[in-house]
């Protein structure tokens, strides 16, 4: 089982504990994203919004650290098997895949979206490519030392 950074908030560094059903949901649905070069540390946004839950999955940029690229930042490849997503739904209202952000202030830009009812609760799936706009970096790859550093 992966281990995946939570965060409900808009506070900087706060990650509290989701509930346990969509701590279960989340992690499944993150055994689904299969790497394609070493996976960078995957988050989890959530927010209930009335009777749905707003969940954001993605996987964190890299910030490489000394030489030349130093504050460059990289981002993991990975695909989704999205059958197997959906079978963790007990059923799908919709399914959807944004290829572009849609507007200036769409932060998640390029996303798998997913509608469903997963454990008796309504939830909105978004599997992004990159992670949301302005978010710190998951993880360090300090060039000197040859090492990658996990920071959340």
């Amino acid at each position: 089982m992966r281990s995946l950074a939570f965060d409900n908030s808009l506070e900087v560094g706060f990650m509290p504990t989701p509930p346990l059903w969509l701590a279960v949901f989340t992690n499944r649905v993150s055994e689904h994203l299969h790497a394609l070069d070493m996976l960078a540390p995957i988050g989890c946004h959530y927010h209930q919004e009335q009777d749905c839950w707003e969940v954001t999955v993605f996987c964190s940029s890299t910030e490489i650290v000394g030489g030349e690229l130093d504050g460059q930042l990289t981002y993991s490849r990975f695909s989704v098997d999205v059958q197997a997503v959906i079978a963790e739904f007990d059923s799908v209202e919709g399914i959807e895949w944004q290829n572009e952000p849609a507007g200036k202030d769409d932060d998640l830009g390029a996303h798998l979206g997913i509608v469903g009812i997963s454990n008796h609760h309504r939830i909105w799936l978004r599997i992004l490519s990159k992670p949301p706009k302005g978010l710190r970096s998951g993880r360090v790859a300090h060039l000197q030392s040859q090492e990658f550093i996990e920071l959340w």
